[in-house]
């Protein structure tokens, strides 16, 4: 891997390709997908105040990263997002030790940062994937329990997800009535879940549920 090292303020170079790479995995977090400006921000904070990263420097990057297969871009909301493809075990590899340890060091101290000072986007974005993997459980579940719904698996769940995403686009009372109508055993935690969490998250943790059974 070529490395190439950016320059910061002061004309020490900073992070190569690798340690780049490696920082963009890093800023994912636990998290699959993540929206293209949230993640620059975040990468920013892993690669210290002075770097002269811009916008333009890091879609390159992701741009290469997709071509090596880590990362694969997705459109979420109408907004353009990346979905993390490896872990950071299958790009250490082209690392030093000392790069790895000095990356996973800034990855610590921003996730430290952001556990304290998290945008609403970044819990709404969150809490979305976490109820995308209660939909497709739940749906998982139901569709795997024989009656009508014993078809094709993967067919069926990426065609009620979608059936229910559009559903709630259209009105909470519209979802509800689909879901009670169409997979009755499942109203009750769906209604829940919709009192409970709301449109603004349970819409956008329709999208996710989506993209994760395209993925499949």
């Amino acid at each position: 891997m070529d490395r190439v090292p950016y320059l910061s303020v002061s004309g020490h170079s900073e992070l190569h390709n690798g340690e780049i790479e490696e920082a963009i995995i890093l800023s994912f977090g636990s998290a699959i997908i993540e929206f293209e400006e949230t993640l620059f921000q975040k990468v920013l904070l892993i690669s210290g105040k002075q770097s002269l990263m811009t916008m333009d420097m890091f879609r390159k990057h992701l741009q290469e990263m997709h071509a090596k297969g880590y990362v694969k871009p997705v459109i979420f909301h109408g907004r353009k997002c990346w979905r993390k493809m490896v872990v950071l075990d299958e790009i250490q590899q082209d690392l030093t030790p000392r790069e790895v340890r000095e990356t996973i060091s800034r990855g610590k101290s921003y996730q430290s940062k952001a556990r304290t000072t998290p945008s609403g986007e970044e819990k709404v974005v969150s809490e979305s994937r976490e109820i995308a993997d209660q939909i497709l459980s739940q749906l998982q579940e139901k569709l795997s329990s024989g009656g009508k719904f014993r078809l094709d698996k993967k067919t069926t769940l990426r065609q009620e997800t979608e059936k229910m995403r559009r559903a709630l686009a259209n009105s909470p009372r519209a979802f509800l009535d689909y879901v009670r109508i169409h997979l009755p055993t499942l109203y009750e935690p769906m209604k829940e879940l919709l009192m409970s969490k709301g449109e603004d998250v349970m819409l956008p943790a329709f999208r996710i549920a989506e993209c994760m059974l395209a993925e499949r």
